[in-house]
């Protein structure tokens, strides 16, 4: 779950490298995700995600801060492009439209839903519509900028048509309830946990001086007192894993954003370690709030001679399921398509099938 993909870059002199760029460098070689794919996401091609995509947030960086600020549209042809070209492995997702600004008189920044009125939600609206119009891209789901929200941004999540949200963080690195999904049944929303910070085996780890950043990884930790057992706790409790960063490396204010993943490239390298083996799903938010809702708006009705029905009441417009059995074939009665499972732990998988009535084979 990666926060703040924002066509911008931040810098002293106007070099623009990995280390300030916030995506202005899109994926060319140099850029922010050029580094990340280099020493993440080829090493682990299974990663999948979601990126919470602020939508004009790089107009309202601050500018009178005395560092060059380099910035493009994120409706731009070319960034679109950029996008979409990244959208098989990261969905993107809602995470406000100026996502913060600059109260001069305060002197400090103000997140964007933290008081929203109902003028400023129905402008929000109108911006991410016509988003979608300009790009096709949309948003099943979301985040509010710094997890900062009031009533009137919680009415925006149904309006803008989501299907899930990432409410909050108190549960990001401890173990709790909260480290479950919740279903809201009057808003019908699946709230998708953060359940673990990119830096915790570091904070601010960089390639460099690798061997003396890994013996303060070993030896302390200043999140969770042991990572790897919290990480497994979370896997061995069926409980979804996922992992909060951000493209953005620097505040408004200029000082340095954590955690990113610029400078926590080997906390992530060790975290994807780790899972790397596990019996797990790599997929996006979307994916997996989908599955959730199948699995709690499906219904299994037993009938005689090993025939079974699937049907589904859930906010989808199908239903996203695995069910196993002891067979290895499955026959879609009412298409007459028959489904061949897969073989896992002594019992037949079969994954995304169909609504309607099956025989066992």
């Amino acid at each position: 779950m990666i926060d703040d993909l924002v066509p911008a870059a931040i810098s002293n002199d106007g070099h623009k490298g990995p280390n300030n760029d916030w995506g202005y460098l899109m994926d060319i070689q140099g850029s922010l995700y050029s580094y990340f794919d280099k020493f993440l996401l080829s090493k682990y091609p299974e990663i999948k995600g979601t990126v919470f995509l602020p939508i004009v947030s790089q107009e309202y960086i601050p500018q009178n801060k005395g560092y060059v600020v380099s910035k493009q549209p994120v409706n731009s042809l070319e960034y679109v492009k950029f996008l979409k070209r990244i959208m098989p492995r990261f969905e993107m997702a809602f995470h406000g439209v100026k996502h913060s600004l600059f109260d001069p008189e305060k002197d400090q920044t103000l997140h964007e839903c933290s008081n929203l009125s109902i003028a400023q939600s129905k402008e929000l609206l109108k911006q991410v519509e016509q988003f979608f119009n300009e790009t096709g891209i949309i948003f099943f789901g979301g985040k509010f900028p710094g997890y900062k929200y009031n009533q009137t941004a919680i009415e925006l999540i149904r309006a803008i048509g989501a299907k899930w949200w990432a409410l909050d963080v108190d549960m990001i690195n401890k173990k709790c309830k909260k480290n479950d999904f919740l279903y809201n049944p009057e808003t019908r929303i699946i709230y998708i946990p953060t359940n673990i910070c990119g830096d915790i085996f570091a904070t601010s780890v960089r390639p460099e001086n690798v061997i003396k950043k890994a013996m303060k990884i070993i030896l302390k930790n200043k999140y969770y007192k042991d990572p790897v057992a919290y990480i497994f706790y979370l896997y061995n409790h069926g409980l979804p894993i996922t992992i909060q960063e951000h493209f953005q490396n620097q505040k408004t204010d200029g000082r340095r954003q954590t955690p990113n993943v610029y400078d926590d490239i080997l906390s992530l390298d060790f975290i994807f370690g780790f899972l790397r083996g596990l019996d797990l799903w790599h997929t996006t938010c979307s994916q997996i709030a989908h599955y959730h809702d199948s699995y709690l708006h499906s219904t299994i009705s037993k009938a005689p001679y090993g025939q079974f029905s699937i049907d589904y009441k859930g906010i989808w417009d199908n239903v996203f399921l695995s069910i196993k059995t002891s067979s290895k074939i499955l026959l879609h009665i009412d298409t007459g398509k028959k489904f061949k499972g897969v073989f896992k732990n002594g019992s037949w998988i079969f994954n995304n099938i169909p609504v309607g009535n099956y025989k066992i084979e």
